[in-house]
């Protein structure tokens, strides 16, 4: 599977990719068939978070990533290729955008 194009990416789309990056998956439980968004650790039903509008959703899912110190180089290259010179500058979802560019989620 090719890695998408972040221009390319609906808004639903990179709810998704940020919602894998979170540990949640969408599937069916062990004892239901219902699909659905789900924590990794459990097997129930969850409501994911807004990442795309939430500083409380796309903050903690910043830090929770491995190997920040390179995280942080590529999400910063990207948010001045914005015009975004401070982090507490930008949006949610441009925080998104550069996360999922930093983890590999989605290319330019």
């Amino acid at each position: 599977m090719t890695t998408p194009n972040l221009s390319s990416l609906t808004p639903t789309d990179k709810i998704r990719l940020a919602a894998e990056l979170d540990d949640y998956y969408y599937g069916t439980g062990q004892n239901d068939s219902e699909e659905c968004w789900r924590k990794s650790n459990g097997n129930y039903a969850v409501e994911i978070p807004d990442y795309l509008t939430s500083y409380d959703a796309i903050i903690p899912l910043i830090q929770k990533q491995n190997n920040m110190g390179g995280l942080y180089a590529v999400m910063s290259e990207y948010l001045n290729r914005i015009q975004i010179n401070w982090w507490y500058d930008a949006t949610p979802s441009q925080l998104l955008d550069a996360l999922l560019l930093a983890t590999g989620k989605a290319t330019i």
